[in-house]
């Protein structure tokens, strides 16, 4: 029985943390709250899908229910709050560990947004011919599982350069079978 309860808001919460200590609870409605007794709680412009800690940009960001845009509020500054369009709707959003880059597929993983959090705008849009099922960052790079070819996309992030580099990685056997 929990002791205690620290009210965020309604539907679904997730739990976001970050490297440096920093835990807040994210509410579909689009109410956040740190999970502290004290702390006081902030609403983002609307209802929420998905959300992540960016500890580079000190800020909270968080894709629409629509799916239609990104909205960032600042963790000190709860108030500071932006929304970003993106090229199409998306379904999902995966954050690499420094809040850096954030990816957003869409329903069908056929087409991915990179959101930069440092320059606040989406840098670029990846057509993917083999739907994306998966996204997972790690230190370095992005990884895309695929829906029918059993293996992963690796992308390196170059800020400079007018798209992401992609390479291809052999993690399983081509194949006309969707993969689960």
């Amino acid at each position: 029985v929990a002791q205690n309860p620290v009210v965020v808001g309604t539907g679904p919460v997730a739990i976001l943390g970050s490297d440096d200590g920093a835990v807040i609870g994210l509410a579909r409605d689009g109410r956040v709250r740190a999970l502290a007794r004290d702390a006081r709680g902030f609403a983002l412009p609307g209802a929420v899908r998905g959300g992540a800690i960016s500890p580079l940009a000190n800020s909270l960001f968080a894709l629409s229910a629509s799916g239609e845009e990104v909205f960032s509020a600042d963790l000190d500054a709860p108030a500071a709050q932006n929304r970003y369009p993106l090229p199409f709707p998306a379904d999902r959003m995966a954050a690499s560990p420094a809040g850096r880059w954030l990816a957003l597929a869409d329903a069908g993983g056929e087409r991915i947004a990179i959101f930069d959090t440092e320059a606040m705008r989406v840098r670029w849009t990846i057509a993917m011919p083999d739907p994306v099922i998966e996204m997972r960052f790690s230190d370095n790079f992005l990884y895309f599982m695929h829906r029918r070819q059993g293996g992963v996309t690796r992308v390196t992030f170059d800020p400079q350069a007018p798209a992401p580099g992609l390479a291809a990685i052999a993690a399983g056997l081509a194949s006309d079978i969707p993969q689960e």
